[in-house]
């Protein structure tokens, strides 16, 4: 370490180098440098610097890298930037340029001793240039043969650096010098252009961080022209009065380039300008007529042209000149009014005529006097009295009478059309009133002023007069000037007539009737109805909807209720003891072909006086008993199954009646053995429950067997034979007859039914109709519970023909008195 003394000597000799006539610079050169020198660095890059100290130095001063401490424009560089590379540098490391200062400058810091500065550089950070963009060029004509071409482009960013631009350009085989702009970094102009060449153009941006160049622009300079506008235009009027004529020259060359023109025109001290259509001016010329001008009017013109084909650019408006329209007689005669002063006499009118001059599109030229013609119409040989006037009134002394006033105003060309005034005479005609708007309940009227001649004096008011068909007339006063109206609290849909009358100081004139119907509602009112009618349906809809379709299945059930299909019936099929079993594999099998049913009957007198003990019904009691439990298994269409017992018939329910009833419930059994129009037949046994009456040809069996009253009233039991095995256990009920045996009692009860095939003529009463039947079946029990066999009596039925064959009816139920046939 340096003692006081050591550095005091330090600083001597160092003083004594600067002071030194040999030195070029302080203790910046004689002890270090920083690397790079003066860099340019692009914004937001990365940085590092070097400082380098000088091998002398450290001789001298003992001076290290460790001892080196960075500034940015004298503010300290956090050490978490620095590095040692070794004992002679030292480097400072910046991640994002864009806090860059200037300057950088490298120091030394001794023990306890004064910062001393080593090196410093200027930073320049920026950025590289970009592409240039939008490049474009247009040719500008300057005189007749001189032409400069001035290209623009987009530099794009500023870059923060001297960037240079260059506007180069070539032919296919010539390149030209460059075009260095001035002043500005996105134009320059060549000075010289040459036409009917392709020339490539583009842009060059150029900087310390790098080079851009332009997307070129291949053009022909003959295409981009602004041509100069036409020069020495004039201006000279035609033979008509509506018509002048421009006479201009252009300064470019047919040779060069044809041209094609716009032409605008203007009244001098009007601002709008009007065109002449383009399709009129589409071709060179040097001239033009331009028609339908007032006359007597000063016009102010401009032209402009540009290349015939419409390629390049228009010119600038040409300078404007003035040019004014020959006169023409006048358009319209002046407005006149009259006063008529009787203060003096009543007998002697002083008339004061007045009118007002014509305005510069009616006069058409300079008015040079008025004639005035007063004539007498109260005396048609009066002469009539005519007068010049240069003023634009004039004062009459006429006698009371009716006077016709004519006054013309006159030019360099001719006299204007007469204008008719009475003396006196009140306004021609009434103001025609029309409707603007109606509404509920008001109307906006609107007419239009009566014009001079029609006022015949001045209108101190209009009077609106309406009413309704069956109403009081209203009246309604307006101001003369007013040319619109609102009539207000009217009634709703009625129809309204209205007129309009004008009155002057002579009189009234009414203006024709107008008649119009207020409407029925106002404004909103529509709207405030319909629509929420129209919510109320929708929502209404909508509940309905979501009504029917919560309840779908119970509309279902009353609208479309479900209707069983016979063809797919499946009667049930019932067996006390052991379940129904069908074993029928094929139709053959079900139907054998020319088998046909056989039918055995057991016989039992309906006058057996024989008595039944109750052991003798035990059996017919378990029958009713099965009833009870099938009564669930019965088809829905009328018919029952096998396990189905009979519904109560009307002999049942009252039992105190008298033997008008002859029976009670008839059973029937019927067998389907053909199939309905070629559908495969089903084998089916249904039995009938019905109560109805039986035909009186099927309760009286006399009627067809030759009347015999003596035969007796029988009970059949009936099977199917059908050439099937009886010992065979898979037969439906009521297909088959089983033999009785002590084996199996309960065959007996499942495979019996009853079948009335004849009754007496005789009616027989409640009690003795079950005690017939329950006989019955206690004589077949007890046949059974002695040990016999039963064989009833076998009829073999031949085929019948179609008239003998028997009729299907629906259960009946026999009533004394008539029969009810299905």
């Amino acid at each position: 370490m340096f003692s006081r003394w050591n550095w005091v000597a330090c600083g001597f000799c160092l003083v004594l180098s600067i002071c030194s006539p040999d030195a070029s610079s302080g203790l910046v050169q004689s002890c270090g440098h920083i690397i790079p020198e003066s860099p340019v660095l692009a914004l937001g890059s990365n940085f590092t610097a070097l400082c380098i100290l000088n091998e002398s130095c450290l001789d001298f001063g003992n001076i290290y890298a460790s001892q080196i401490i960075w500034k940015i424009k004298n503010r300290l560089v956090p050490k978490e930037q620095y590095r040692e590379i070794n004992r002679t540098v030292s480097s400072v490391t910046f991640n994002d340029t864009s806090s860059l200062a200037t300057p950088l400058t490298c120091n030394i810091l001794a023990d306890g001793q004064i910062e001393q500065n080593i090196y410093g550089i200027t930073v320049t950070v920026g950025l590289a240039p970009e592409k240039p963009k939008n490049l474009s060029c247009i040719v500008h004509q300057e005189s007749k043969f001189t032409y400069a071409m001035t290209c623009t482009w987009n530099p794009g960013r500023h870059t923060f650096l001297d960037t240079q631009f260059r506007l180069r350009y070539r032919w296919p085989e010539q390149i030209f010098p460059d075009c260095i702009p001035k002043d500005v970094n996105n134009s320059c102009t060549i000075d010289d252009s040459q036409f009917f060449v392709n020339t490539e153009i583009w842009v060059e941006a150029t900087n310390a961080l790098g080079k851009a160049v332009s997307d070129p622009l291949i053009v022909d300079p003959i295409d981009i022209v602004k041509p100069l506008p036409p020069q020495n235009v004039s201006i000279t009027p035609a033979l008509l009065p509506t018509v002048l004529q421009l006479v201009w020259e252009n300064w470019i060359s047919d040779a060069v380039m044809t041209l094609k023109f716009n032409i605008r025109y203007r009244i001098v001290g009007d601002t709008n300008w009007m065109e002449v259509p383009p399709e009129d001016t589409a071709s060179p010329r040097t001239s033009f007529s331009i028609q339908g001008l007032r006359p007597y009017t000063e016009y102010a013109f401009s032209i402009r042209c540009m290349k015939e084909d419409g390629v390049g650019y228009w010119s600038d408006w040409s300078e404007e000149k003035i040019g004014i329209t020959i006169e023409d007689q006048p358009s319209k005669g002046p407005p006149i009014w009259r006063i008529i002063d009787t203060s003096q006499s009543p007998a002697c009118w002083t008339v004061h005529l007045i009118w007002k001059a014509l305005k510069p599109y009616e006069a058409n030229g300079v008015i040079l006097q008025y004639e005035l013609t007063v004539r007498d119409k109260s005396s048609l040989s009066s002469p009539v009295k005519k007068y010049n006037v240069t003023s634009t009134n004039h004062t009459l002394q006429l006698r009371e009478g009716t006077y016709e006033v004519t006054l013309i105003a006159r030019n360099s060309v001719g006299p204007s059309p007469p204008s008719v005034l009475l003396i006196p005479a009140s306004n021609s005609k009434g103001p025609t009133v029309q409707t603007k708007k109606v509404g509920k309940a008001e109307a906006v009227l609107t007419w239009n002023h009566l014009t001079v001649e029609e006022q015949n004096g001045f209108i101190r008011n209009y009077t609106i007069l309406y009413k309704t068909i069956d109403g009081n007339e209203t009246v309604v006063t307006v101001d003369p000037s007013k040319t619109e109206y609102t009539l207000s609290s009217l009634t709703s849909d009625t129809l309204y007539t209205v007129r309009m009358m004008a009155s002057t100081d002579n009189g009234s004139r009414t203006g024709p009737d107008f008649t119009f119907t207020t409407q029925k509602f106002g404004k909103g009112e529509i709207e405030a109805i319909v629509v929420p009618v129209c919510l109320a349906f929708l929502l209404i809809v909508l509940l309905g909807v979501l009504f029917c379709f919560n309840k779908r299945d119970l509309i279902k059930k009353h609208i479309w209720p479900i209707v069983p299909d016979p063809s797919k019936s499946n009667i049930a099929q019932w067996s006390p003891q052991v379940p129904a079993k069908h074993n029928i594999s094929s139709k053959d099998q079900m139907y054998p072909e020319g088998s046909f049913t056989d039918v055995s009957v057991v016989e039992i007198e309906a006058d057996d006086k024989k008595s039944f003990s109750e052991q003798d019904l035990k059996p017919f009691d378990l029958l009713k008993k099965e009833k009870s439990t099938s009564e669930g298994h019965s088809s829905g269409i009328g018919g029952s199954s096998c396990m189905s017992s009979p519904r109560q018939s009307v002999s049942d329910s009252d039992e105190g009646e008298t033997t008008q009833n002859t029976s009670s419930t008839v059973q029937y059994s019927t067998v389907v053995l053909n199939g309905y129009r070629d559908q495969t037949p089903v084998q089916v046994f249904s039995r009938s429950e019905s109560t109805q009456p039986l035909l009186d040809s099927e309760e009286r069996s006399e009627d067809h067997t030759g009347g015999a009253d003596s035969t007796p009233q029988r009970q059949q039991y009936f099977r199917q034979n059908g050439g099937q095995d009886e010992n065979s256990t898979d037969r439906p009920c009521f297909e088959r007859t089983k033999q009785i045996t002590h084996a199996n009692e309960g065959d007996l009860v499942g495979f019996v039914q009853l079948q009335i095939s004849g009754q007496s003529s005789q009616p027989l009463g409640l009690g003795m109709e079950k005690n017939t039947q329950e006989a019955a079946v206690s004589n077949v029990l007890q046949t059974f519970t002695e040990g016999q066999t039963v064989r009833p009596e076998t009829v073999e039925e031949n085929p019948l023909s179609v008239d003998e064959m028997p009729k299907s009816y629906l259960p009946q139920t026999v009533r004394q008195g008539g029969y009810m046939p299905q």
